[in-house]
């Protein structure tokens, strides 16, 4: 019975890896063909931009468009629904440690108190003592290596940010070959207030376990300078 229980729990941990590894290559094939469409429809366009942009050439910058548009929005909402799923198991206990935190922020002003009733006895402890309470150090372990963990988790959805910027370049890029770049301004403050949610959201995840994560102000900044791109040409576009 227990050789039988040993193979079978093998053969468990063996079905479990195989169907990782068959998971870890659909995400890399998913993100593949993402690149894909992004390095497909930047050669396309710029070898239907070699000749004049008669009508025919027009709708078909027209289809790109609607294509890049398309593959932001999907990975806008697979940005987001990653961000979802990799933060909830890892700030899921995070309240012990939130716990901890209040109960300790009252912690330094009793060890100063002690620390001066113990010298004016004259029998005043090492420093490393009072500094190295079990206490103190198991609440800030834990913190950081939680800090850690959610950099690192979102770190690895870096791709999608970058894509989507990428995205709005190649797009601006085809309105201004199209004839359209007052229509990309126009249009383009929905989708800008979108992302800028997906980055507030990460903001306040980060906030519960105070991390300041790296990626949130550039990314605000890039989307405010785009938001005041936009104003700025519907601005002119009025007083033309």
């Amino acid at each position: 019975m227990a050789a039988a229980h040993i193979i079978a729990t093998a053969d468990l941990v063996h079905r479990i890896e195989q169907t990782r590894q068959g998971v870890n290559w659909l995400i890399t094939a998913r993100r593949t063909d993402q690149w894909a469409k992004i390095e497909g429809i930047f050669y396309a366009a710029r070898e239907l931009c070699t000749r004049p942009i008669d009508g025919e050439a027009q709708r078909e910058l027209w289809r790109m468009r609607h294509d890049l548009l398309e593959l932001r929005i999907v990975l806008r909402r697979e940005w987001q629904a990653k961000i979802e799923e990799t933060t909830a198991k890892l700030l899921q206990d995070n309240q012990p440690l939130r716990q901890l935190g209040e109960m300790l922020s009252g912690l330094p002003p009793i060890l100063q108190k002690s620390k001066d009733a113990l010298s004016r006895a004259g029998n005043l402890p090492p420093v490393k003592m009072l500094s190295g309470l079990p206490l103190i150090r198991d609440y800030l372990d834990p913190k950081q290596q939680k800090q850690k963990e959610i950099t690192q988790a979102l770190d690895q959805t870096l791709d999608y940010p970058f894509m989507i910027e990428l995205g709005w370049r190649l797009d601006h890029v085809l309105a201004v070959a199209n004839q359209t770049e007052q229509e990309f301004w126009g249009t383009i403050g929905d989708e800008l207030n979108a992302v800028a949610q997906v980055v507030q959201a990460i903001a306040e995840k980060v906030q519960q376990i105070e991390l300041q994560y790296w990626l949130v102000e550039p990314y605000n900044e890039l989307v405010e300078r785009y938001r005041q791109l936009s104003q700025h040409n519907s601005l002119a576009q009025h007083s033309a």
